[in-house]
Formats: C-alpha cells, structure tokens, sequence
C-alpha cells in the first residue's frame, strides 16, 4: 500500500511539474536559425511552429530533427500539434544570455533558406 501511495505522489509531482513549467514561443526566420525573444526570460523549453517544415512521414521528421539535435539543444517534433519543441541544455553554457543563446541558434540552423522543406529523396 505504501509503494501505491508513494508512486501516486511521484505522478501527481510529474503532473505538476509539467503544469507549472513555463513555455515560450521561438519563431523561425528566413535563414532557417531559431530566434528566441528577447523581450521574455531565458527558458529551457520553447515551441516552434513547424508549419513550414513538410515532411513525408513521422520517421522521417523525427530523423531529421535528430540530426539538428546538439549537446546544447534537443529538438523533439509533434506533428499532430504543428510544433517542435525545443529544449535548451542551460547546464551546459550556465554563463550564456539569452543573446549567446540567440548567437548560438543563428550558427546551428535547423533549415535551410528559402526553403525549409526536407525530404530524404
């Protein structure tokens, strides 16, 4: 009974811990880098619309979002929602602003310009 009412109360903290973590928006530009906003807080957990990206199947969305993973940043696609999520390793850089951040995403572009759409053929 114990372990029950011990492994409830580490899904319901899970549960809230994901209720209360904070997510912002980064926006995509024209080059294909991730901007952050600057006009909110540092976060370690943004969502990108990923309209833009048109990917023949889920394999192939979740591969290619694999290869622009980092040491300094996870990417995880959603396609049923439209978004990608994108999780900054703050640990890692734990001396970097928001505009390192910034300079960092503009050198480690996850599309190409013009076009963003990519396909394995």
């Amino acid at each position: 009974m114990k372990k029950i009412v011990f492994l409830l109360f580490l899904a319901s903290f899970a549960l809230g811990a994901q209720v209360f973590s904070q997510t912002s928006e980064a926006t995509l530009t024209d080059e294909g880098a991730v901007k952050l906003n600057e006009e909110q807080p540092l976060q370690s957990h943004y969502t990108i619309n990923a309209s833009q990206f048109e990917f023949e199947s889920d394999q192939e969305a979740l591969e290619y979002f694999a290869s622009k993973s980092s040491n300094h940043v996870v990417y995880r696609i959603n396609r049923s929602s439209g978004e990608i999520n994108m999780y900054l390793q703050l640990k890692r850089e734990p001396d970097w602003s928001l505009q390192d951040w910034n300079t960092y995403l503009t050198q480690n572009k996850i599309a190409q310009s013009e076009s963003t759409h990519q396909t394995s053929k």
